[in-house]
């Protein structure tokens, strides 16, 4: 077996893994497989890594998401679904807190922050469901000034949770994902700028000579249009003049006539 070809070879499967573009998902239950759902719809070329803590704290999450942030340079992406727990102990005004902060402190990564999630195990009026609107409210109003934050609303129904209605079935789980993968396309589009081409010197001189020949040509056609009209002008009034002449003539010979024929008679 070739030893050095085996190195090689690692060595540059580990320069591909490097230059991944990086994504990681952190966040409670919530990530929990949407983290593998969403790389099956992302290709190759990206590091996709879910990191779920199940009954964890915002501040929880963003330790964890602080250590991930530092190996991420300002192309890289970070997916933030957190808050639940928070909410279900009646701790949203800490969450919110921590999650400004955090935002205060990370504006060279792509965020993207997912609403906190309906509880249909309870009802609408429920006072964690009005905790859910007033976090996600929160949150929008937070993330607006930061435009590497991207707020992800996701309005899902009924039908995409589990028969408990807490957590998201398959079908939630993809729809999700599915979102999230636009997301991120949107946001490697966005970071892609077109270059400006610059005009070579010779470019702009024939580009203004250009311009002064059509302005000379317009120029030269206007006073020919011009000249072509009075010339029209003047042989119209010459024509009308000799039209009167002739008429005039004609008369005169007709009444020559009539005296001569009177005279006759």
């Amino acid at each position: 077996m070739n030893h050095t070809l085996t190195k090689e070879k690692l060595k540059y499967e580990e320069s591909q893994r490097t230059h991944k573009l990086k994504i990681r998902t952190i966040g409670d239950s919530h990530v929990k497989k949407s983290a593998a759902e969403l790389r099956m719809i992302l290709d190759h070329r990206y590091d996709d890594m879910g990191i779920t803590k199940p009954g964890a704290l915002m501040n929880d999450n963003l330790t964890t998401a602080t250590d991930e942030v530092a190996s991420l340079s300002n192309k890289d992406i970070l997916i933030l679904w957190a808050g639940a727990n928070d909410i279900s102990k009646n701790n949203t005004n800490e969450a919110l807190k921590y999650l400004t902060k955090f935002m205060e402190e990370h504006k060279r990564t792509n965020i993207i922050l997912i609403h906190t999630l309906h509880r249909y195990d309870l009802t609408s009026i429920s006072f964690v469901n009005k905790e859910v609107l007033k976090f996600n409210r929160q949150a929008k109003k937070i993330s607006k000034p930061n435009p590497n934050v991207k707020l992800m609303e996701i309005d899902l129904q009924r039908q995409h949770f589990t028969r408990h209605g807490q957590h998201l079935n398959q079908w939630g789980k993809e729809l999700v994902a599915s979102k999230l993968a636009r997301i991120i396309n949107q946001l490697l589009t966005k970071s892609k700028i077109n270059p400006i081409q610059m005009q070579w010197k010779e470019d702009i001189l024939h580009e203004k000579n250009s311009t002064a020949q059509n302005e000379i040509e317009e120029v030269v056609l206007s006073n020919n249009f011009k000249k072509t009209l009075k010339l029209n002008k003047c042989q119209g009034e010459e024509i009308e003049a000799n039209s009167k002449s002739s008429m005039r003539s004609r008369k005169k010979q007709q009444q020559n006539q009539m005296i001569f024929y009177g005279k006759t008679i």
